[in-house]
């Protein structure tokens, strides 16, 4: 049985390795900086050009760039996958917040202010009829 000795690393390979380490840290940002919708939208689009339909890798290709048509596609694949909210589900959901907020609210009660010059009590002189 051979036993490995660790040999040290010269200054120059030290150097390499941590550029290494820089790009990938690098790498690794950015790819969190891709979101994860960004991230399901490749997975759609890598699935779309799988089917060989021509018309469906067409669109596949000019998907996520800026295409009405693709990106209702992919918006409609990710919501039937539950991974994006509909429209109309993001409509509903700020109306029912803001039925919520206008619920919570205290009720002011407003006092009621009074008309002037139209109190029946009040004797007026012209409705004497002699």
């Amino acid at each position: 049985m051979v036993k490995h000795t660790q040999r040290t690393r010269t200054d120059d390979e030290l150097k390499n390795l941590q550029r290494q380490l820089r790009e990938g840290e690098r790498k690794v940002k950015r790819a969190e900086d891709i979101t994860q919708i960004e991230f399901e939208k490749r997975k759609i689009r890598k699935q779309l050009l799988l089917l060989k339909n021509p018309r469906k890798v067409a669109l596949a290709r000019r998907l996520g760039r800026g295409f009405k048509i693709t990106g209702k596609k992919v918006g409609k694949a990710l919501i039937k996958q539950g991974k994006l909210i509909s429209e109309q589900q993001e409509r509903d959901r700020r109306l029912s917040t803001a039925r919520e907020k206008t619920l919570s609210r205290p009720v002011k009660i407003r006092k009621s202010k009074k008309k002037k010059g139209s109190n029946p009590n009040v004797f007026d002189p012209f409705e004497l009829n002699f």
